[in-house]
């Protein structure tokens, strides 16, 4: 992936950082839940990966996905070196998972 898509989607991600953490504020508030359940999906998208949520293998890559980005989401680190962690291990798992699904490539 060139250097400036990469930035790109790292601005992408702070910004989905920036929100998820002020929703997360929101839900513990209103003591609700699921405002940023799919927050991450478009960013995985772009990076290379189209997880169609209408199969097993989807159902459980999603679930893998959001874990992931809840996981990095509740650390104490800033903005900016979430989204870069984010995106490394993203980048990591979207490698893995498309040599076992290779269909899954975004177009």
């Amino acid at each position: 992936m060139s250097t400036k898509k990469e930035n790109i989607i790292i601005d992408l991600i702070e910004d989905t950082v920036i929100a998820s953490r002020i929703f997360d504020n929101i839900e513990k508030i209103l003591d609700c839940n699921g405002l940023i359940i799919n927050s991450w999906y478009p960013i995985v998208y772009l990076m290379g990966i189209d997880i169609d949520e209408c199969t097993k293998q989807s159902e459980h890559l999603s679930t893998e996905y959001l874990e992931t980005f809840e996981m990095y989401i509740k650390k104490e680190n800033s903005n900016r070196d979430t989204a870069v962690l984010v995106y490394k291990k993203f980048d990591d798992m979207i490698k893995e998972h498309l040599k076992q699904f290779p269909y899954l490539k975004a177009s």
